[in-house]
């Protein structure tokens, strides 16, 4: 990347950014019209122009795997090898991650968050440190989140 200083502005909208993309890409399936316009984003670079790290050789490669989107059906075929619900190779539930999905569930209604069908989804924790850094002044709210329901990620890839 070209430029690796950013303004702690930018990060902040960067780190965002980053957690919607990522949380949209594990809650939804590619196949969801919701993410049409993400893959487009992709394929054109966006994720680079974006990303707030320093960048080495083999962080710069993966930056290319993931904006490479391939056929969108093929996508939705590992999209659902991986995740689908009880029968995906990964869990795609905080439950199944020991992760009391009903906290996580009071943590968004005590800050008065979207409602959701269920927020027993580790998708839903990144959509969550989004909302929060884009709707709350709060670090706090942050750093909860992150210590009571982000740990587990580690423990899934």
């Amino acid at each position: 990347m070209a430029n690796s200083y950013l303004s702690s502005e930018a990060l902040i909208n960067h780190f965002s950014l980053i957690s919607r993309l990522f949380g949209n890409l594990f809650y939804r399936s590619p196949s969801d019209p919701i993410l049409s316009g993400v893959f487009n984003w992709l394929e054109q670079g966006g994720l680079t122009q974006v990303w707030p790290l320093v960048v080495d050789g083999q962080s710069e490669q993966a930056l290319q795997v993931l904006q490479n989107v391939p056929n969108l059906t093929e996508l939705e075929q590992e999209y659902q090898q991986l995740f689908q619900i009880n029968t995906g190779a990964v869990p795609n539930s905080l439950s199944a991650y020991d992760i009391d999905a009903a906290a996580f569930s009071q943590f968004r209604i005590m800050r008065a968050m979207p409602e959701v069908e269920s927020a027993d989804h580790f998708g839903l924790v990144l959509l969550t440190t989004s909302w929060i850094e884009d709707n709350l002044d709060s670090l706090e709210a942050q750093r909860e989140c992150f210590e009571t329901f982000y740990y587990f990620v580690q423990g899934v890839f």
